[in-house]
């Protein structure tokens, strides 16, 4: 009989403090191993590290808790340490722990709710369905993501009315007993420690009515497939299905920044807001955007240029090489849904050398933008205000 309780001690929430402020101790690149959870001294984000010693981001912390309990696991290891593993540059990243919560794209533009299977599969649920399969408490289910985020997962067919998504935990209601739906058998989980070294969470077991049959090997220990965060081999975030319309087209947002005086040293200057609007027919993923540099300045005054929607931050920081700098992500930058406008503004730091001159931004041809779109439309260049280039004063 299957006994599962939550606890939580003072320890290990002293612990997570510890080790999320950046304080816990730095281990060697060594001591970490495929499996593993990685950060590096002084960052917050937490890498899973697959089998092919790549690393995993871990997007939010609503994917996070679906794979682990707390942060007691993860290592501190140092910065160097941590550009062994891909030149640190992620693989991919990992997503939702299939048949634990529900996810839903972070936009008002599509409110549809999908449940998450084995590698980043979705299968759209709709509310009765939901209802019926968790309760009247079934919003609380409920992740958003960011398109980014998305991008990760592919979209199938909606999930069958009654069947719970593969990786589901379930209780029947007239016994204690729970068991791990593989998409095929009803697993039985024969104890709290086959439960744990698989790190099943009890606050995922679904008690359910539906009448099913125990089938399968039992599940006795732990069981790799069911505890890698990578999936798949640690092959994710591809899209088998990306999402096309007919067209893309882009233009100067109305709101882009004003020119003004830059100065060095300045931080995420704001040199111009570009919008990017879909077609009626379809979402449009954008894959690349090169982003040109123009003016009376130089490629370095420009010292880290990022890509922003809103506050949120698109890239890492990218160069600017040939007066051009390109931000590419084959799984797509960004997604704008059908008959709508996407504003992506370009930021920069300015260099201690930039004390004169000036400098604009442009997306100058529609073949610097690569997007799922059949065609890239706009009247090109398209310009930004120039900003002025000064000492301090």
């Amino acid at each position: 009989m299957l006994n599962l309780r939550k606890s939580l001690t003072v320890g290990v929430m002293a612990l997570t403090i510890f080790v999320m402020s950046g304080l816990a101790s730095v281990v060697s690149a060594a001591s970490a191993q495929p499996g593993d959870l990685v950060k590096a001294v002084g960052s917050k984000v937490v890498y899973y590290v697959g089998s092919d010693s790549k690393l995993y981001n871990i997007p939010n912390e609503g994917t996070y808790f679906s794979w682990y309990k707390d942060w007691s696991g993860v290592i501190t290891i140092s910065v160097s340490d941590l550009n062994t593993y891909g030149n640190g540059i992620p693989a991919g990243s990992v997503t939702m722990r299939p048949g634990t919560n529900l996810i839903k794209r972070d936009v008002t533009t599509d409110n549809t709710v999908y449940a998450v299977e084995t590698n980043g599969t979705l299968r759209a649920i709709d509310s009765a369905n939901a209802l019926a399969l968790y309760g009247s408490n079934w919003m609380k289910k409920v992740v958003k993501v960011s398109d980014q985020n998305f991008l990760s997962y592919s979209v199938k067919t909606a999930l069958p009315v009654g069947q719970y998504p593969i990786g589901s935990l379930l209780k029947k209601t007239t016994g204690s007993d729970v068991y791990y739906y593989d998409g095929t058998n009803y697993r039985k989980i024969d104890s709290a420690a086959a439960f744990n070294a698989n790190r099943f969470n009890s606050k995922f077991v679904v008690k359910t009515s539906m009448s099913f049959t125990a089938g399968g090997t039992d599940i006795t220990g732990v069981e790799s497939d069911l505890i890698n965060a990578a999936q798949n081999g640690g092959v994710i975030n591809v899209n088998p299905n990306p999402v096309t319309g007919s067209g893309l087209t882009v233009s100067l947002n109305a709101n882009t920044a004003a020119s003004t005086t830059l100065i060095p040293t300045q931080a995420s200057a704001n040199l111009g807001s570009f919008n990017f609007t879909a077609a009626n027919d379809g979402t449009i993923t954008v894959k690349s955007v090169k982003v040109h540099r123009i003016g009376l300045s130089s490629d370095s005054y420009l010292q880290n240029v990022y890509l922003y929607d809103g506050n949120t931050k698109l890239t890492d920081a990218g160069s600017v090489s040939g007066g051009y700098v390109t931000f590419a992500n084959s799984n797509g930058l960004f997604v704008v849904s059908a008959g709508t406008t996407k504003t992506i503004t370009v930021k920069a730091d300015i260099a201690t050398t930039a004390n004169s001159g000036n400098i604009a931004v442009a997306i100058s041809a529609a073949s610097d933008i690569t997007s799922t779109g059949a065609a890239v439309n706009g009247t090109f260049p398209v310009t930004a205000n120039t900003m002025s280039l000064t000492g301090l004063p």
